[in-house]
């Protein structure tokens, strides 16, 4: 692949929005995950416009609604948000709590917005994008791995039934085409 572009959006660490010690999830199996796994909170549906400290109080909100579910924390390894940034939830090291029986085998992220009622911005998709680059440059995803929905896996619409496969598949191909392999 390419050498990743340096306009990339900033990765932020889970001590930003979660500074205690984060211990949950597995340690991921050896070897590169085989697949994306892409979700959506429903809420909050926060806009482009929201703040650093919007997202990171999101982000405790989402971690602490997973408590209560048992799901060990917050669930998923990235969070993606319309303001084009990128939130380090699990992160590449630890197994997900997103889609049964897909969790040591997957990378999900997540995108902050209710994909029943609209699609991610156009700022959500591009760093998707790189997320996706970045997980497969640095080996944490096998190269080319495919992009689903939960929905996939489970009766859902997650992530959404206004995010098209359509757009999942454009996704995988910008990726594939920007850095090629």
């Amino acid at each position: 692949m390419s050498p990743l572009p340096a306009d990339t959006p900033p990765i932020i660490e889970r001590k930003v929005w979660l500074p205690t010690p984060y211990t949950f999830g597995h340690a991921m199996p050896p070897g590169p995950a085989g697949e994306w796994l892409a979700h959506h909170t429903i809420v909050p549906d926060l806009s482009a416009r929201a703040t650093l400290e919007d997202e990171a109080r999101a982000m405790l909100n989402v971690h602490r609604y997973h408590e209560r579910q048992k799901y060990g924390g917050f669930s998923y390894q990235w969070a993606i948000f319309d303001s084009g940034r990128i939130w380090e939830g699990r992160g590449w090291g630890r197994t997900g709590a997103h889609t049964k029986g897909r969790n040591s085998k997957s990378i999900g992220f997540v995108f902050f917005i209710n994909g029943d009622k609209r699609s991610p911005s156009a700022k959500a998709w591009k760093a998707a994008q790189w997320l996706i680059a970045v997980g497969e440059v640095s080996g944490n995803v096998a190269r080319g791995a495919s992009l689903g929905g939960h929905r996939r896996y489970a009766k859902k619409s997650c992530p959404g039934a206004v995010v098209t496969d359509e757009q999942l598949r454009y996704t995988r191909v910008a990726v594939d085409n920007a850095y090629r392999r």
